[in-house]
Formats: C-alpha cells, structure tokens, sequence
C-alpha cells in the first residue's frame, strides 16, 4: 500500500533543554558549508553560510550585513586561510590553535585576553570551554539525528547552545565552531573511508 503525502514526510523536531540555554542557534540543514543558523525561541536567522561552487570558500554573514563576519578558504596542499571581519587573511592554525588535519584536541583560540578550548568527546560531540572555567562548557553542539518517533520518522534538528558568556563573543564562537566542526567531520570522514565504513553526515 502506497504511503499517503503526509505519512511519508519526515518531521523536524526542535530541542528541548532540562535548563534553557541563554541561546540556541538551529542550522537548516546540518551541513557546516552551506547553511542557515536561526535563533531557536524567535525563529531569526541570525547568520548565513554559503560556500563557493568548488566548496573551497566559505562566508559566514549577518543578515542584511554584506561584509562576511568571516571567509574560510579550504586548501588541498597548502594551510586553510581566514579572513576575519576587521582583520587580515591569515593561516586558520594561527588563530585556531591545534587546527590541521588529524591533529588532536583541544583546539583553541584568544579572545580579549581570554583563551578558550573546543574539546570532544568519544562520540565527536564538541563543547567550548573557557581556560578559567575547565568544568562547565559555554557552548555546545549536537549533531542532527534521524529517530523513530510513534512509528514515524523525525530528525532532531542540529543546534548550537551558548550561555552569557559565549554570546559575548558570539561571532568568534560561531565561525570557530564552524571551521572546528568541519575539521572533525573530514577527520572522522577519512577515517571511515579507511576503515571502510560509510559516516551519516554531510561534510
């Protein structure tokens, strides 16, 4: 028997939080290359990613703002650039540091004196912490996943969550997640090509 329209659909299911983070930011899809990041309670999209055609670079915008936040450029033999806005391009592992291909957490980076640290966790969850406060994440992320809900098929949406003291750096937690988190898809995408196993998530 052919499934009607509405039986076959996928439904998108938004997060739910024991204790509310100050914000949470939806990406739709759950591609770091190409995607929309909107705030979960209002629905706006506070930033857009959008990749060139070759997927070699990479803007991260404000709405209704031209500038890029930042512009991520991918490269096959020579060091990932960044160009973050108000500053010059320069090698991602110079402000990201222990970003490169299969180098090991944490990755961290400096700002406004402060240093903070993306670590992961044994099933590639990643979480910010800042140096001073090791214990207690101020961003974190989960991954989309695909669940079987009363019989029907949803997708947990992806999310990104901060608390005050993220959002006071927000536009460096963002694009710092969206290089870190692209960096762990390819590892764990290359190791499962060579492992010969197949990942379930877009690169």
């Amino acid at each position: 028997m052919a499934l009607r329209p509405s039986e076959s659909q996928i439904t998108l299911v938004n997060p739910t939080f024991e204790h509310d983070p100050a914000l949470v930011l939806l990406l739709k899809p759950d591609n770091v290359k190409q995607t929309s990041m909107a705030v979960l309670k209002t629905g706006e999209v506070a930033y857009k990613v959008e990749s060139s055609k070759s997927l070699t670079k990479c803007s991260v915008f404000r709405p209704g703002n031209d500038t890029p936040v930042a512009l991520i450029e991918r490269k096959d033999f020579f060091a990932d650039k960044i160009t973050l806005e108000g500053e010059e391009r320069q090698a991602i592992k110079n402000w990201l540091k222990g970003y490169g291909t299969f180098k090991e957490f944490p990755i961290s980076f400096e700002k406004s004196g402060n240093l903070y640290h993306w670590k992961t966790n044994i099933v590639s969850q990643l979480a910010l912490f800042s140096a001073g406060n090791p214990d207690h994440p101020i961003a974190w992320f989960e991954r989309s996943k695909k669940r079987v809900i009363d019989g029907k098929p949803v997708i947990l949406q992806a999310w990104l969550a901060m608390e005050p003291e993220a959002i006071a750096i927000q536009d460096a937690v963002v694009v710092s997640f969206l290089a870190v988190e692209h960096k762990l898809r390819t590892d764990v995408k290359a190791g499962d090509l060579l492992a010969g196993r197949a990942s379930n998530f877009v690169v």
